[in-house]
């Protein structure tokens, strides 16, 4: 068969042209056919300049002519000379290759389907009829991964898709580096795995996109070649930044679309569109800082961008994100200006865009949202006006009836937004493919607005529907896990709402499962807590619905260890003992040991104290360091999941890393008590773990919207330095203890036996959740008074999880009844900035003659913060249980709490430096969590606020000073819950220390001894005086 009878894509006058050719002489033939190659670049490279949609700009029907005579002259030559003539295959494979480049070239310029699949069966041939060993089979191989990629763009087929990424795979295989075509097959592997990410979600495809546009990178030259493959990045860098949260991959999108935007002409066509490139990225920087001058610049910049040259593609496009840009303004201002100039951006966008294109969907989707937004806005105000035409009377019955009425008629009259929002998400469903990545988000948007609409008509069914939606929103595996987290707890509410107890508990465990996967190990720390803190009381939210449904205790519990302190949880994983693997399987352990120590080393120095903060341009060569060592380390962290899943196959390592079992918290418990007590609006309840059962006691008497108020109360009371307010606010914090007893604390004693003196436990462990992370549970009670309160009863530590206790307990050096104490003293009675402390001096003082010779210690006065991280890194003998006690100012960060320090003196600001300046510098939570201390024991950290995370949406994380010290290694830590009187510091530390070295400082006498300090410390101090002892706890295992 001819070449032309397998190509249907040529035309009769592709075949004259051929015909034509048999006239010419012998010599004349070869000179044409030798002009072939040359004349298909020309032709490539006038397609590639030729930007026009319309085939008949920039070139137009001379190209076209062209293009005909050099196909139909190869197929002429194919089949009536290199064949008569019995040419060598390798020449017959060239001729082959030539032709699909023709067709190809004339694909791109007509995009007619036939011209597609007749390149790629002349391409396919070529590469079967080429010597294995042949150069030109790279190229080959390359331009069948590209038309293949067309393939799939045009019909969406996985087959094309994979066939792409099979070739492009192949390529760079045959390929190596500095090669010609390594960057082209680069550049479509990296594309196709865009394109496989956008079908099935899955994070290693955006990855493997993302690496391949960087090889793609290293080998470009040109500089248009390396503005085009940095836009490319700049997308995909801004793609796993909306999955994953990673601050940084939001920050090299930004400075790649900025350097694309910079190299780019404002003559060039595509200055508008680049433009809004740079704008779309401003604005999602806005949705993590809420920096108003970042929605700013995207709306100038976007507005800049619609009086550029635009294609209608493009203009569409701007138009979306204007649309974006003005909703998230109204979100902020509540100005209804914004939300209506974002109705008519979208709209706009819709009008420009034909109705199979792919973005449509999503378009539609945004109206309905901004729709919506536009009703509950209206909602709002006219709720207002209808408050204040409502005539006053002294009849409330009558007063409610009135309001009610009018209320009603203004629902019935004012929902056609809400109507059409509903329309439009529909319409987007209808109109998205089935395995689009977006279809969960739409489909949770329009359960939303149903049930938006079921608050105000009660149509049974708009709530029956809005469940099905939500559940079909956390099932869809294809969706981000953002996404599916959210219809699962949103579903979970709506049965809730039911009493459907076991479904909602259902839809939360889905939620609270799928949270590592918006929270990865390989995400940074400031990362994950912005990821976590969407999510803040969901773990406690599904405790109570377990509890509802009738669950036993160990699975509510469950719950809240599966949701809470998870950054902790993943740096305790990294840190675990793990020799029983040692002895059992030893290769295995050595793997898991260097990736673990990899992870450890790498992770410090990739994090971004700044978070939000962007470098600047002539800082790119080092943020492209940066970005290639996290991908080394993301590579590593991937490694290390896969390895822990190799590792649970193994007999008896089913339960290797994973959360605690029903016997191993009762085996914790030891011959004292877990006590979570866990608050929710539904109800609130208290978790009780001993050696001999798990049980859950209601709290009928403690009432959520109490808690707020009280804990709000304590923490202004205990703000307040002024003498004059010391009395009320001592009064204030007399009732919450009492509160906290009557409530809480006494029923939890009367199951443990303590006021009926059974003795039968001697430590209770608290933990609190949510609003109570940081309630007094150890000072609960009347004071003074010998039963009614929990600190004549029983000795009180705190610890953020189950998990931290079990971590306490393992880091225990098992010879510490034999082993000696080193107390290392760091004192900062002055720092630059902040009042003296003048009580600190004598307080180590008294700590050094309490030692008097039992123990070894070593003063640190005024250090460097670099000379405290000298001293906490430096080895230590064996048989040496290390104290390190700070006696400094201690901060929370109200905004992030690996940012929470004790204050010390910065490196240039020692005091011996006499010519600087002196300075303060904090030793912080994240500095400090990410060492490992050597032979580490106890961290006395005499600093106010050491053990308060102020984030409330973070307070089940647990991340504060205290618990930094406990990562890295300490058993025991002391800390303050707030800000602490100088002269009580120096009162508990003498105290504390006295009855410590009185014995030998085993594991059992720390909080004993914290214990014994507490009460005398409350005697000491005047009665009543609550802000002169409280604030003072212990974390850390017994």
């Amino acid at each position: 068969m001819s070449t032309y009878e397998r190509c249907e894509a040529v035309t009769n006058d592709d075949v004259d042209w051929g015909q034509n050719i048999k006239d010419l002489p012998p010599q004349r033939q070869h000179e044409f056919m030798a002009s072939l190659s040359r004349s298909i670049a020309a032709m490539q490279q006038m397609h590639a300049s030729c930007k026009h949609p319309d085939p008949n700009i920039g070139g137009g029907d001379e190209i076209e002519v062209d293009l005909a005579r050099v196909i139909a002259s190869t197929h002429w030559q194919l089949d009536n000379i290199l064949i008569r003539k019995s040419q060598i295959q390798t020449d017959r494979a060239v001729m082959l290759h030539l032709l699909a480049d023709a067709y190809q070239v004339r694909y791109r310029r007509r995009e007619k389907s036939d011209d597609l699949e007749c390149a790629i069966q002349l391409c396919e041939e070529a590469q079967s009829t080429f010597p294995q060993d042949d150069e030109d089979t790279k190229e080959v191989i390359y331009h069948l991964a590209e038309l293949h990629n067309f393939r799939y763009l045009e019909t969406r087929t996985s087959s094309a898709l994979t066939k792409g990424i099979e070739w492009a795979k192949q390529g760079i295989a045959v390929t190596p580096p500095g090669a010609p075509h390594r960057s082209c097959c680069a550049r479509v592997l990296g594309n196709l795995l865009h394109d496989l990410y956008a079908r099935t979600g899955k994070p290693e495809h955006l990855d493997q996109s993302i690496f391949w546009g960087q090889e793609m990178i290293k080998e470009l030259r040109r500089a248009e070649d390396l503005t085009a493959a940095r836009n490319i990045m700049s997308i995909r860098l801004q793609d796993r930044y909306e999955l994953t949260g990673a601050i940084a991959d939001l920050q090299q999108s930004i400075m790649y679309a900025q350097r694309v935007l910079n190299d780019t002409g404002e003559e060039d066509e595509l200055f508008g569109i680049r433009l809004s490139n740079v704008a779309n990225k401003y604005r999602s920087r806005y949705e993590r800082s809420r920096n108003e001058e970042d929605l700013d610049s995207a709306i100038r910049l976007a507005m800049q961008a619609t009086e550029t040259d635009l294609t209608e593609h493009d203009a569409r496009i701007i138009c979306s994100g204007l649309g974006a840009c003005f909703h998230q303004k109204f979100d902020l201002s509540n100005n209804t200006e914004h939300i209506d100039q974002s109705i008519q951006w979208t709209e706009l966008a819709l009008a420009l865009t034909p109705e199979t294109d792919v973005h449509y969907p999503l378009y539609v989707f945004n109206l309905g949202n901004q729709l919506r937004a536009r009703y509950e806005a209206k909602n709002n105000i006219e709720a207002v006006r209808i408050r204040d035409a409502t005539p006053q009377t002294q009849n409330t019955q009558l007063m409610d009836f009135l309001f009610q009425s009018i209320e009603s008629r203004h629902h019935r009259l004012n929902i056609d937004d809400l109507d059409a929002a509903i329309k439009h998400y529909k319409d987007a469903l209808n109109a998205l493919p089935e395995d689009s990545v977006y279809r969960a988000r739409i489909i949770y948007h329009t359960g939303a607005a149903l049930v938006s609409r079921y608050y105000r008509l009660y149509m049974l069914q708009d709530l029956e529907e809005a469940t099905s939606l939500y559940v079909e929103t956390a099932n869809y595996q294809l969706s981000r896990p953002l996404d599916r987290i959210h219809g699962a707890r949103s579903g979970g509410e709506l049965y809730a709402l039911t009493k459907n107890w076991a479904m909602a508990t259902s839809c939360l465990t889905t939620a609270l499962n799928l949270l590592p996967l918006v929270s990865p190990r390989s995400l940074q720390r400031d990362d994950q807590q912005h990821m976590i803190s969407q999510f803040s009381g969901l773990a406690a939210q599904a405790a109570s619905y377990a509890l509802e449904a009738g669950y036993p205790a160990y699975e509510a519990l469950r719950l809240l260890e599966l949701g809470r302190g998870m950054i902790m949880s993943f740096a305790i994983d990294l840190r675990s003992d793990i020799s029983s693997l040692k002895m059992a399987h030893p290769d295995l352990y050595e793997r898991f040991d260097n990736l673990r120590e990899k992870i450890s080393d790498k992770s410090p120095t990739l994090e971004d104290p700044s978070g939000a903060n962007f470098a600047l341009a002539e800082q790119w060569d080092s943020v492209n360091e940066k970005a290639v060592e996290r991908e080394s380390l993301r590579d590593s962290y991937q490694s290390f999941e896969a390895l822990i899943k190799e590792i649970r196959k193994l007999d008896g390592y089913d339960r290797f890393l994973l959360p605690l079992t029903e016997v191993d918290m009762m085996s914790l418990a030891g011959n004292g008590a877990i006590v979570v007590v866990s608050p929710t609006e539904l109800r609130c309840d208290a978790l009780i773990v001993t050696s001999s059962f798990i049980r859950h006691l209601p709290l009928p008497e403690l009432k959520y919207e109490d808690i707020t108020k009280k804990m709000n109360d304590a923490n202004v009371a205990f703000a307040r330095t002024s003498i004059a307010t010391r009395g009320g606010d001592n009064k204030t914090l007399s009732k919450i203890l009492l509160w906290l007893w009557d409530t809480t604390v006494e029923p939890i004693c009367r199951v443990l036996g303590l006021e009926s003196k059974q003795e039968a436990v001697k430590h209770i462990w608290w933990i609190g959740t949510g609003p109570l992370s940081k309630a007094p549970f150890h000072a609960a009670g009347k004071h003074p008074s010998k039963s009614k309160n929990i600190l004549s009863l029983v000795s009180s530590s705190y610890i953020a999880t189950i998990k931290a206790l079990w971590y306490a307990r393992q880091v225990a050096n098992p010879d510490e009844g034999k082993s000696r104490l080193r107390i290392e003293l760091i004192s900062m009675p002055d720092t630059p900035g902040h009042p003296s402390l003048p009580n600190v001096e004598e307080e180590l003082r008294c700590i050094h003659d309490i030692a008097d010779k039992k123990v070894d210690v070593e003063f640190l006065d005024r250090p460097a913060k670099g000379r405290v991280l000298q001293q906490l890194h430096q080895h230590c003998d064996e048989g040496v249980l290390r104290v390190i006690h700070f006696a400094c100012h201690g901060l929370s960060d109200p905004r992030n709490p690996l940012e929470s320090h004790v204050l010390l003196l910065g490196d240039m600001g020692d005091s011996s430096n006499k010519p600087n300046e002196p300075r303060a510098a904090g030793l912080s939570v994240r500095e400090v969590s990410s060492m490992k201390v050597q032979n580490a024991y106890l961290a006395y950290l005499g600093a106010c606020h050491t053990a308060n995370n102020s984030v409330m949406n973070l307070a089940d994380e647990g991340l504060h000073v205290v618990s930094s010290f406990q990562l890295a290694g300490f058993r025991h830590a002391i800390g303050n819950m707030w800000k602490a009187d100088d002269e009580s510091c120096r009162l508990f530390s003498k105290e504390f220390y006295s009855r410590l070295l009185e014995g030998s400082g085993g594991a059992g006498e720390v909080p004993e001894a914290f214990h014994y300090a507490l009460k005398k410390v409350r005697k000491s101090v005047s009665p009543g005086d609550f802000i002169g002892w409280v604030p003072f706890v212990h974390f850390g295992a017994y």
